[in-house]
């Protein structure tokens, strides 16, 4: 059993000009809902965390204040949310979860329970050795996966999303550059809620014409010179022996032969790690465990 949920939402400011063919098209083409009116109201404002509230199964009502820091000066908003269960195709077996240590990224040590596997007999893993990090992933019932990122330990884990380096991850799992190995692996289980600035990811990954006055990369919408302001993530989300639960919501602000014989290869998530759960190769949520407990 499982479910994936995505919606998407555009709200405009009422008092800018916005081509109605582009937002016709956005409406039938992909799905979106739109919607007009006055960021300073606050029946407008009202109607924007109920509708993140109600998509993400009532799991998430941000404040206001959480989506848009300056709503005199926002021109639109973009909301696409998060409601997913999957069970993992190879469940944990509650027997082998273990007490341990996790060691956090300001020093600090904390205790909790680690989920664990090892493949034996046919069985092995794809994992996936980049020059600082190791990687590994849980398929579920539903097709998704959720890949598990583990910079080396001598890897800023803060800087490590440099580059193309979601791109270059995501591109070797969807084909298949993967190596395979029996696979001995640990995973904290946890229950996180986290608040990410996805700007300064985009701003690392170069992704910079969105934010720049100038660009007019926004020119198709309206002739108002449009460029984005913010983009921030809410999340919450948790794992354990049978599967992996999300809610979340991003919004962007505007102004069979015999067995052959593998490496073993041990993977244990005791450090601060990244994980991507996609689905075909798309990513509908990154997140990072500083603390599994926190």
């Amino acid at each position: 059993m499982g479910r994936l949920n995505l919606d998407n939402s555009f709200w405009l400011q009422d008092t800018l000009d916005y081509r109605e063919a582009v937002m016709n098209k956005l409406q039938m083409g992909y799905g979106l809902e739109v919607f007009k009116g006055d960021f300073t109201n606050s029946e407008f404002q009202k109607k924007m965390t109920d509708w993140v509230y109600e998509k993400t199964n009532h799991a998430l009502q941000p404040q206001f204040s959480d989506l848009i820091n300056s709503p005199e000066d926002n021109a639109f908003s973009i909301i696409s949310t998060l409601d997913y269960i999957g069970q993992w195709t190879d469940t944990f077996d509650t027997d082998d979860t273990q007490k341990g240590i996790f060691y956090c990224g300001d020093g600090t040590q904390t205790e909790c329970e680690f989920m664990n596997s090892e493949d034996e007999g046919y069985k092995f893993h794809d994992y996936l050795k980049g020059e600082d990090y190791i990687s590994t992933a849980l398929r579920t019932n539903t097709r998704e996966k959720m890949i598990f990122i583990l910079p080396d330990e001598k890897q800023d884990i803060y800087d490590f999303w440099n580059g193309d380096r979601l791109t270059e991850i995501l591109s070797a799992w969807e084909n298949d550059e993967c190596s395979k190995a029996k696979l001995k692996f640990s995973v904290p289980k946890f229950n996180c809620s986290s608040k990410t600035d996805l700007k300064t990811i985009a701003e690392k990954m170069k992704v910079n014409q969105v934010f720049d006055p100038s660009s007019g990369a926004f020119a198709p919408l309206s002739d108002d010179p449009l460029y984005l302001t913010d983009i921030k993530q809410e999340a919450s989300i948790s794992i354990d022996e049978t599967g992996c639960s999300v809610a979340s919501y991003i919004h962007v602000s505007a102004a069979g032969a015999e067995p052959k014989e593998y490496d073993e290869v041990e993977i244990c998530l005791d450090r601060p790690f990244y994980y991507i759960i996609c689905k075909e190769g798309v990513p509908f949520l990154i997140g990072f465990v500083h603390n599994p407990v926190e």
